[in-house]
């Protein structure tokens, strides 16, 4: 085999070492929970991970009544919660925060938690976010 051969052998390896990392990439990221992409997130930027955050989580109900209902019933999470008008249009905002370390496992399972109990009173969990701990 002359040099050429192996050079072109050698690029093409290459090439599709370079293609499988970039799918192998890409299926991790559409693979990633959206509890795991917020984490991403908060890696990216620089937050240890390994340290409690300040978590807040978002609700949104269409009535007052349903909001408080709910509200009342995140202290069992050991979350501390409040109540106001959403930002937009007619509904009504719980933004409830726990002190945590945010692991995938934790927030998926609070995610599993509160989803069916926005949606027993009409209502939303709208996901969760914390600033960068360092």
């Amino acid at each position: 085999m002359d040099t050429a051969a192996i050079l072109s052998i050698f690029v093409a390896a290459c090439a599709a070492s370079v293609a499988l990392m970039f799918f192998a990439r890409r299926a991790k990221q559409r693979a990633m929970s959206v509890d795991g992409r917020v984490i991403e997130h908060l890696r990216l930027a620089g937050s240890d991970l390994t340290r409690p955050h300040s978590v807040e989580f978002f609700f949104y109900f269409p009535t007052q009544d349903a909001a408080n209902r709910v509200a009342a019933q995140l202290g069992q999470f050991g979350l501390t919660s409040r109540v106001e008008r959403a930002e937009h249009g007619d509904e009504w905002a719980v933004l409830a925060t726990k002190s945590m370390v945010p692991t995938d496992v934790a927030m998926t399972e609070l995610r599993a938690a509160f989803a069916p109990l926005s949606a027993a009173e009409g209502g939303t969990y709208d996901g969760w976010g914390s600033s960068t701990v360092r």
